[in-house]
């Protein structure tokens, strides 16, 4: 269930499997289909949420395997973040330096 709360909440409270009847969701989850892709999803965290929904339990991990998933996946989102907004920062000093200064006030640019 840990997995299709996720998804729900990177869908915006999307229903799983909205408009089918419970049986035919059983039928699919027996073979094999499983929830799609949400938009915006790292991949790393639909691959953690696919082996969640392995149809053998024993395979799947455990909260505390999930936890530490969790952990890397939020290190290395946080990383990314820093290093773009590093890159964004040498992009302003590289265009301050060339003499296009922005004046984020009148939101123009100086020549």
């Amino acid at each position: 269930m840990f997995a299709v709360r996720v998804w729900e909440i990177l869908m915006f409270g999307v229903k799983p499997f909205q408009g089918i009847k419970n049986n035919d969701v059983i039928y699919k989850i027996e073979n094999g289909e499983r929830l799609p892709f949400p938009p915006n999803c790292p991949p790393s965290l639909y691959s953690l949420m696919s082996q969640c929904w392995l149809y053998e339990p024993t395979k799947r991990p455990t909260f505390s395997m999930i936890k530490h998933s969790l952990r890397e996946i939020l290190d290395k989102d946080r990383s990314q973040t820093l290093e773009f907004s590093k890159s964004n920062n040498r992009r302003t000093d590289t265009l301050t330096r060339h003499g296009v200064v922005t004046n984020r006030h009148q939101n123009n640019c100086v020549v």
